[in-house]
């Protein structure tokens, strides 16, 4: 059967229980342990989950140190606990820390350092607590001991409460403000040298400060804000490797790692190197491969001893050569002697000249001790005994020449010289050229040989003459043609009132305009005479040309074709004689005239009449006009109506004509002058007209 209590008997064992509870603590004070005594069911606690500085945050198990891991700047601290509530209520209850550094900060009067926070957050109860405290800044770096507790009512306790704590050691290394801090830690990788026998040099912003020794554990350099470089110190022994944070740039507070790592260089045995330097300036042509030397003691590239004597030659186009892994010791080296050679100066590392003597120190070691000598040697200048050569020009011109002196410029062995100038040159044979002599036959006298030669022998003058005759002109009386030439002429006939001339008709060979009576050369070939044909002619060919002007042309031809036009009559002819019988006139204006536009070029075509003129019986032309003898015509010849025409076997004679001077006719020479023949035509012709 269930046992139950009453409300009032539950409140009295509660009222018994408090009572004996406080005689025990009042009899016993001494033997409380107020980190462990327990109120209620849950015993007080309080732990640090973490701390945290400018390189971020950290956590339990904490092991800070100056030497391997300290803090950076300002400090945080974050924890959580339990507690239990009688005695009091929850809201009574805070976390106080002390920094260690005689600054306390709790949250009831700090609640913005201090910040605590309880589940639940009031009543009675058993609970629990977390809580955050700082940033915390340091006024100087050291060593600090961090302790948090918690409390009820106030820092100090209170009703007999009982708090826990705990505490942390801490390094911390204060950042200046405007400065970073980079921990630079040394690992050293054999030998025999630890890292405290290395130091570096801190460059900020260009800056480089004094050398710093280094260690196997951090070492926290402040660095202004900027650029920077950590560098060691370096040490022939061991190669040396940077991490990335060593050098690069840095802001305020900024935490960063660099690490020196150094690897012993192995020990090893050292080398010699000779190298040749050869200085020609003057007549040498020597290369350093054509020199030698004695090494001793003899050695080869191996390290073992030369057998043949130590003579050490320069490889085949090479100027120095390397003996490695050689012997610790000293290397003496000597030039063997080269004619026209003198050592002009030696130097090297790890060597030394006596002259032409060099003594050379190699050792093993890490690194090695090497050696390297190097021998200069300059040719010897040459003492150059002169003579004298002076070339002479004569240019002969009896065949037509017009060859001058500058026109065949001379050289001694390709320099040029001027003719008649004394050259000063070194005693030995030259060979005197020109250049320019075409169409002259060049003879040598004087010094030379016939090829130009000649010997120049110390402290005298030698003379050579260049002689230059122009040759012979030989003309081919008969070259062998290669063109042919072609002449068209021109022939106007103008016996029915034409009034044409021969420039009326412009002259074609194919497509090649050409002046009648002139011969024009073409190449071989078929060619195609024309013309531009006035209206009112009739055109023919005749000579080398057939009937439609074709004509072929062979190499060394001279052929001729001759285009004649004669004027074509009109139709008023016949009339003009009927007329002339019946003694009737004829005016002006019975005059027919044909026009005939047609100007197209005709080979070996006719033409119709154009614009034909009346002609009376009695032969006046009605031109009144007097010939300009002031005009040259074009080279042909015009017939006028005077003229003996071919005869037309389809035409009766009609007998003899009255002559008629044309424009185109030229004046019989009969020794009598031409005005005087002027001055007995003229009246007849002007009575003539006026009688028609």
């Amino acid at each position: 059967m269930k046992q139950t209590y009453s409300r009032s008997a539950i409140r009295t064992a509660h009222r018994v229980l408090f009572v004996l509870v406080t005689s025990a603590l009042a009899l016993s004070p001494a033997h409380l342990n107020l980190s462990t005594f327990v109120f209620a069911a849950v015993a007080p606690t309080i732990t640090i989950d973490s701390i945290t500085d400018v390189t971020g945050e950290h956590f339990p198990s904490f092991n800070f140190s100056c030497d391997a891991d300290p803090l950076f700047g300002d400090v945080s601290v974050a924890g959580s606990g339990t507690g239990s509530a009688p005695p009091g209520q929850i809201e009574q209850y805070g976390v106080e820390v002390d920094w260690g550094d005689a600054v306390l900060n709790n949250s009831t009067d700090d609640p913005g350092i201090v910040v605590f926070a309880a589940t639940p957050p009031s009543g009675q109860s058993d609970f629990t607590f977390t809580y955050d405290a700082g940033p915390h800044t340091y006024a100087s770096a050291g060593s600090y001991v961090i302790h948090t507790r918690m409390y009820h009512v106030n820092p100090s306790g209170n009703d007999a409460t009982a708090d826990v704590s705990i505490t942390v050691d801490t390094c911390v290394v204060v950042i200046p403000p405007g400065s970073g801090i980079v921990n630079v830690t040394k690992i050293v990788d054999g030998g025999t040298k630890s890292a405290d026998d290395f130091s570096a040099i801190l460059t900020s912003n260009g800056d480089a400060g004094d050398a710093f020794a280094l260690s196997g554990d951090a070492i926290p350099v402040e660095v202004e804000e900027g650029t920077y470089s950590i560098d060691e110190v370096a040490d022939a022994e061991y190669t040396t490797e940077y991490s990335d944070g060593c050098s690069g740039d840095i802001a305020e507070n900024d935490v960063i790692d660099c690490t020196i790592t150094n690897t012993v260089v192995p020990v090893t045995l050292g080398s010699l190197t000779i190298s040749k330097v050869v200085v020609n300036d003057d007549t040498g042509s020597a290369a350093p491969d054509d020199f030698s030397f004695v090494i001793s003691p003899a050695i080869d590239e191996d390290g073992d001893t030369i057998v043949d004597d130590g003579i050490l030659t320069i490889p085949t186009g090479e100027s120095s050569v390397t003996f490695q892994n050689i012997p610790d010791g000293q290397y003496s080296i000597v030039e063997v002697a080269q004619d026209g050679y003198s050592f002009s100066s030696g130097s090297g590392t790890n060597c030394s000249f006596d002259g032409e003597t060099a003594t050379a120190t190699v050792a093993s070691g890490s690194p090695a001790t090497d050696a390297s000598c190097e021998f200069t040697n300059d040719d010897d200048p040459v003492i150059v005994l002169n003579g004298f050569l002076i070339v002479n020009k004569i240019v002969v011109n009896d065949d037509g020449g017009e060859g001058s002196v500058n026109d065949f410029p001379l050289f001694v062995d390709g320099s040029p010289v001027v003719s008649g100038d004394t050259s000063t040159l070194p005693a030995g044979t030259y060979t005197v050229t020109e250049s320019g002599n075409a169409g002259y036959t060049g003879t040598f006298s004087g010094d030379c040989d016939e090829n130009g030669q000649v010997t120049v022998s110390v402290d005298q003058t030698s003379t050579c003459t260049l002689t230059n005759d122009d040759n012979d002109v030989v003309v081919d009386p008969d070259p062998d043609p290669t063109t042919g030439s072609l002449t068209v002429t021109k022939v106007v006939i103008n016996d029915d009132n034409g009034e044409g001339s021969v420039s009326s008709f412009p002259l074609f060979v194919g497509e090649t305009q050409v002046t009648s009576g002139e011969s024009n050369e073409f190449d071989p070939g078929s060619y195609v005479v024309s013309e531009t044909n006035a209206s009112g002619y009739t055109a023919s060919f005749s000579g080398d040309c057939d009937e439609n002007g074709n004509v072929t042309l062979e190499a060394g031809d001279a052929l001729t074709c001759t285009i004649t036009n004669d004027d074509i009559p009109s139709s008023n002819d016949d009339d003009d004689d009927d007329d002339a019988d019946n003694d009737e006139e004829i005016g002006d204006d019975d005059t027919n005239n044909n026009n005939d536009d047609d100007d197209d070029r005709r080979g070996g075509g006719g033409g119709s009449c154009g614009t034909c003129g009346h002609r009376p019986d009695n032969g006046d032309s009605s031109d009144d006009s007097t010939p300009d003898d002031t005009q040259t015509p074009p080279a042909g010849e015009v017939l006028g109506e005077t003229d003996e025409q071919p005869a037309d076997p389809g035409v009766p004679d009609p007998g003899p004509e009255p002559e008629v001077l044309g424009a185109t006719d030229a004046l019989p020479t009969t020794g009598i002058p031409a005005w005087f023949v002027l001055l007995l035509v003229l009246p007849i012709l002007w009575a003539t007209k006026r009688d028609a």
